[in-house]
């Protein structure tokens, strides 16, 4: 079962010092804590659960991204190509087209260097026949796994 995030009561009242805890289990073979709960950690998460065989605890010093009391210093937009979209549809492709409904689908991608723009994804490029990126705010991204976590392993 998933047990309830938890904010140990000896920590600062603070959401942004407060730890995220969260213990999911598929099977109680192999425990396995997995330290950082952002979207590297939540998406190893679903994939040692998916798996089968592990017990996964992750801990997150910086609390529930859920709880919309992060601060905003840590929460930048992600751009999800190929490889991120490879990644979450390796888990499911019911976790990409929630993670999908979160953000923002984009073709075109140009740096921006003083007075000069630098298209990066030229014409003719075979990344302009691929799907586009989806560009997704960083909390939104681990709220998006956080639930799917909750809602497949609670």
């Amino acid at each position: 079962g998933c047990a309830p995030l938890a904010r140990p009561s000896h920590t600062s009242s603070s959401a942004r010092s407060a730890p995220l805890l969260l213990a999911l289990t598929a099977k109680d073979d192999t425990k396995v804590l997995i330290v950082g709960a952002g979207p590297a950690g939540l998406l190893s998460a679903h994939y040692l659960l998916q798996k089968g065989g592990y017990q996964v605890t992750l801990a997150e010093k910086r609390g529930d991204p859920r709880d919309g009391a992060l601060p905003s210093l840590r929460s930048y937009s992600l751009g999800l190509g190929v490889r991120g979209r490879g990644a979450i549809r390796g888990v499911s492709e019911e976790l990409w087209e929630k993670v999908k409904s979160q953000g923002v689908m984009s073709q075109r991608f140009c740096l921006h260097l003083g007075k000069r723009v630098v298209d990066i994804r030229q014409r003719g490029s075979s990344l302009l026949m691929t799907e586009p990126s989806c560009l997704i705010n960083r909390a939104d991204l681990c709220s998006a796994l956080l639930d799917e976590l909750e809602g497949g392993y609670g």
